[in-house]
């Protein structure tokens, strides 16, 4: 949404754009996906990159890519059978199916040197690719073949895991178990190293998990091995979840639904509240149900915010949430008899809206992105009456139907060929509660409601490594609800969100390693300010990072930009003593250099001026450096000015040739300097 103004998601059509190691491609010359275009990367990187021939019937995209890149090398993307990666389907329409993945397959340089990289993939059953042999050595222009090469022995893995994407299975059934390397000794291929790799499965989410490596030489039977290198996890708590006590605003309130529906970061709850009505001249009462939504802020509620919808005392009510229109707020309908209410989220809560599902007397039951879009789709029941027999009485079921949304409305329900009895009731509510990265329940037994916060940290962190010779390196996580690593702001404007205290992420906050003298050497990390994207920018990183040197107190904190194209650039560093002097300070120019005939996203960021100036450890100040950068059309700096206060500088300027046919670009050919002094 942020590159293009629409929001979808990979179809596998020739409508997709393309990426190179994550950078989208920007085509400068001729028709996007087509064979002989060329293309840069949005952020340039200064390759040359050109899409040859054709895949997929009908055609879906290219058949392989060159990229020529700045230092020289040429490398080639799905230029083998092996390399180019089809979606998973049956094996006889492979040679139809659409390309996933070119991977690179060959790498040769501007001597002609290169390696080629052979895979294994299984297209059929997984969707599934990995390398097994790396040939270098070889030389194109002597006619050398690879002597040497890596291979990597495949491991058949119990914990296969899989995904989708846009209907094609996706999975990774391999681990590697040894890593072999193979060089000719006198005529014959003889093994030099053998790397063992060696697993576990975690018991928290059996899934494995990389616990040793050992080096080995080549010697068979009689084979010498290093002591190993050695990985600890960290280990999840058993605590599971205890009770805590959470009121809603109204005691007696049912939750019925979970969302961040104001984007904050915490999920909010939806909850029913009875209103008793008194009893009549015949004795009866009644009552029937109000609904809230009470808005969380990480340690509690604020008051219930009433939604204007309301029950009576014997029609289930339920709610289904899910981000419906793609702004990276959750949005709610609540379903009571055969009447479904929407209601958008936004930065002030909760809107009322209409987006009607085709069957009237739908009730909604979940949402979810089940067709990759980036919207959430809606699965709805549909009550189906049953005549009444010979004896009077008739009966219903729900037959069940998915509405895929468009980010605006929903299309046509299609059937899922599932039903149920009329009776069947969900009875509880999921969701961040306190934004800790934990999914929290809430149960509903009459009108008592219990909530269980989760309190199990992430499993799947890497502890420590021990390495042969006995050096340790640690590392400490704490997720960034500790206010102890992490400090929120309050600058972001939508669609930047600042990273709430309570997002589920988790940092490394401590790094121990072994000094070699039987001591260890420890850094101290914090983090300020983190912000992500909610349209399509993704997470633009943390504002500041502190290394704290526990040795020393030397405190050293890295200012970093995160607006759109500088994201993650340093804009400013400093050092300072543990009691706050001024030891050290850099600051940092960027500007962007656009072509808005190629695409609007095309950028280049250049770093153009870095100020830097030292101190006396009482805070005087030492010396004050300005470097000035100029830069050619390729990168190449043509001029570096570097001067201080007093009037001296020297100006370095250099002459560059850039080869546009062979793309040899930044071959210095003269450098001259020029001092300055007053």
């Amino acid at each position: 949404l942020i590159q293009d103004g629409v929001k979808s998601a990979v179809n596998y059509t020739a409508s997709d754009s393309l990426c190179l190691d994550g950078q989208r491609l920007v085509a400068i010359a001729g028709s996007y996906g087509s064979s002989g275009t060329e293309y840069r990367t949005e952020g340039e990187s200064f390759s040359r990159i050109i899409s040859y021939g054709t895949s997929g019937s009908p055609v879906t995209g290219p058949g392989y890519f060159k990229v020529w890149t700045k230092s020289g090398q040429i490398m080639e993307f799905g230029n083998t059978v092996d390399s180019a990666v089809e979606t998973q389907g049956p094996a006889a329409t492979a040679a139809s199916r659409p390309i996933r993945v070119w991977a690179v397959n060959k790498i040769t340089d501007s001597k002609g040197n290169y390696l080629a990289v052979k895979y294994a993939k299984d297209t059929v059953t997984w969707g599934a690719y990995v390398p097994t042999s790396i040939l270098y050595t070889g030389n194109a222009r002597a006619g050398l073949l690879p002597y040497s090469h890596v291979d990597f022995h495949l491991l058949a893995r119990a914990d296969t895991q899989i995904g989708y994407d846009a209907g094609s299975k996706i999975g990774t059934p391999w681990l590697i178990d040894h890593i072999y390397t193979y060089t000719v000794v006198n005529g014959v291929d003889t093994m030099v190293k053998d790397y063992q790799l060696t697993y576990d499965v975690s018991a928290a989410t059996q899934r494995s998990r990389i616990t040793q490596i050992k080096e080995c030489d080549g010697g068979g039977l009689a084979q010498f091995c290093l002591s190993p290198t050695m990985m600890t996890w960290q280990k999840a708590n058993s605590s599971g979840l205890p009770p805590v006590l959470w009121p809603l605003p109204d005691t007696t309130g049912r939750v019925v639904g979970m969302g961040d529906f104001n984007g904050d970061g915490y999920a909010d709850a939806v909850y029913g509240v009875p209103v008793i009505v008194p009893a009549g001249n015949n004795g009866m009462g009644s009552y029937y149900y109000n609904y809230y939504v009470a808005y969380s802020n990480g340690s509690g509620y604020g008051a219930g915010v009433a939604l204007g919808v309301a029950s009576p005392a014997k029609v289930a009510a339920s709610a289904a949430t899910g981000d419906l229109n793609g702004d990276g707020k959750d949005d709610l309908y609540v379903n009571i008899g055969y009447t479904t209410s929407l209601f958008l989220g936004s930065s002030g809560g909760l809107k009322a809206a209409s987006w009607p599902l085709s069957h009237a007397t739908g009730r909604l039951v979940g949402n979810g992105d089940f067709n990759g879009d980036g919207y959430a789709d809606a699965v709805y029941g549909v009550p189906v009456i049953v005549p009444a027999g010979d004896n009077g009485t008739g009966s219903y079921y729900y037959g069940y139907y998915v509405a895929y949304s468009n980010g605006s409305g929903y299309g046509a329900g299609v059937a899922l060929g599932v039903a149920s009895p009329a009776k069947v009731a969900a009875l509880a509510a999921t969701g961040d509660l306190n934004g800790d990265g934990q999914d929290d329940s809430y149960l509903n037994i009459g009108y008592a409601t219990t909530l269980w916060l989760s309190s199990s940290p992430s499993p799947e962190l890497l502890h420590k490594v021990t390495t042969g010779l006995g050096a340790d390196i640690s590392i400490t996580y704490k997720i960034i609800a500790d206010t102890t690593v992490y400090s929120k702001e309050t600058t972001g404007v939508y669609p930047v969100r600042d990273l709430n205290s309570g997002a589920p992420l988790y940092v490394v906050s401590s790094v121990s390693s072994s000094n070699g003298v039987g001591g260890d050497y420890v850094s101290n990390y914090r983090y300020t300010g983190g912000k992500s994207h909610l349209t399509g920018g993704g997470f633009l990183g943390f504002r500041q990072t502190v290394n704290t040197d526990a040795q020393t107190g030397i405190v050293s904190t890295t200012t970093y930009r995160q607006d759109y194209p500088y994201q993650g650039l340093p804009l400013a560093a400093e050092k300072r003593t543990a009691s706050g002097v001024l030891l050290n300070s850099v600051a940092n120019t960027w500007t962007s250099t656009a072509n808005p005939a190629w695409s609007a996203q095309y950028h280049a960021p250049q770093l153009t001026q870095s100020v830097e100036s030292s101190y006396e450890l009482t805070g005087g100040l030492i010396s004050t450096v300005t470097t000035r950068n100029v830069y050619d059309s390729y990168g190449n700096p043509t001029s570096i000015t570097v001067s201080t206060p007093d009037g001296y500088s020297k100006t370095t300027t250099n002459t560059y040739v850039n080869d546009l046919v062979n793309w040899y670009l930044g071959r210095l050919t003269n450098a001259s300097i020029t001092s300055t002094t007053p």
